[in-house]
């Protein structure tokens, strides 16, 4: 019996992707480890992106540039195409 997709898995296989196509993707996996991270922080498992979810991804930190905010962002809009192409 398979096992439910959940958004973990959907970003693993992401990464597989991304890797398969000879990107070296480690920063990247990193980022979406924290966003995995923060998704079951929240409560969310589902395999899709959920509005709130992203709205609380994409908040600047106090600690963080803009430069930084705006590579997570562009980190998870990499993740959405995908999962749309999925």
């Amino acid at each position: 019996m398979n096992k439910p997709l959940t958004l973990e898995k959907v970003v693993s296989h992401y990464i597989e992707e991304k890797r398969s196509l000879g990107f070296k993707y480690d920063k990247n996996e990193q980022v979406l480890n924290r966003f995995i991270r923060l998704a079951e922080q929240e409560g969310y498992t589902k395999p899709q992106l959920d509005e709130a979810l992203v709205k609380i991804w994409i908040s600047k930190t106090v600690y963080e540039t803009e430069k930084n905010r705006q590579y997570r962002i562009g980190v998870i809009r990499g993740l959405a195409d995908y999962m749309v192409l999925e």
